[in-house]
């Protein structure tokens, strides 16, 4: 059963990583990949069948509110039908979920508080299919390399600030390590929490936004 979790939410990742892939509007494989998943996911029992719910309606909606051809009434109403579900599904609210808990009140540092870490397929599904439906992502070689560029000489100022200003306003203090769960810790921000909450915020409310504005 075990072994059945951790297949689903290795495909869960790989589905993230597909949203990227070459190609993916006309043949979206990350859809596939999260399929089984989800599959995968009801025989581990990290899914009960009540949460297929909520993805399916969150598919529909995430896809009529932002394709092209869908009447102005319907894309409103699917929008804040997309806002609900994600809010439910990000905040753990809707039935059928249960993620996996893969760091328990693990002490970091010895006067740090403790960190739990779940991998939260509810949340994770918000990004992908608003990702998916709605937002032309960068998958060529050409842009890779130009956002690579712009990262090489903005991060490192960015972060320089960051760290300073925390340091000395003590939230942190100086006490460099590299813990065991950097790994699963590390990628399941990025593929997973960074990228649901950009997609909501940035992908969708704020190209929303954005739109209305203009017009």
């Amino acid at each position: 059963m075990i072994y059945s979790a951790l297949l689903s939410y290795g495909f869960l990742y790989l589905s993230v990583l597909l949203l990227w892939m070459p190609g993916c509007r006309k043949y979206p494989a990350w859809g596939l990949v999260l399929l089984i998943s989800i599959i995968l996911g009801l025989i581990s029992h990290q899914l009960d069948i009540i949460a297929i719910i909520p993805i399916i309606l969150l598919a529909l909606t995430a896809y009529y509110s932002q394709a092209e051809r869908t009447h102005i009434f319907m894309r409103v109403i699917s929008g804040i039908f997309v806002i609900i579900l994600s809010i439910g599904l990000a905040g753990h609210q809707l039935p059928g979920f249960h993620n996996l808990n893969v760091l328990d009140h693990v002490y970091i540092s010895n006067n740090a508080i403790p960190f739990t870490l779940y991998l939260n397929f509810d949340k994770t599904v918000v990004g992908i299919f608003i990702l998916g439906f709605g937002c032309p992502l960068i998958s060529s070689k050409k842009e890779w390399l130009q956002l690579f560029k712009q990262i090489a000489l903005k991060a490192p100022i960015v972060l320089l600030v960051v760290i300073v200003a925390a340091f000395i306003l003590g939230f942190v203090r100086f006490d460099p390590k590299i813990p065991d769960s950097i790994f699963i810790w590390a990628v399941t921000n990025l593929l997973f929490v960074c990228m649901a909450e950009e997609a909501f915020f940035r992908g969708f409310i704020q190209k929303n936004l954005i739109l209305m504005m203009k017009k």
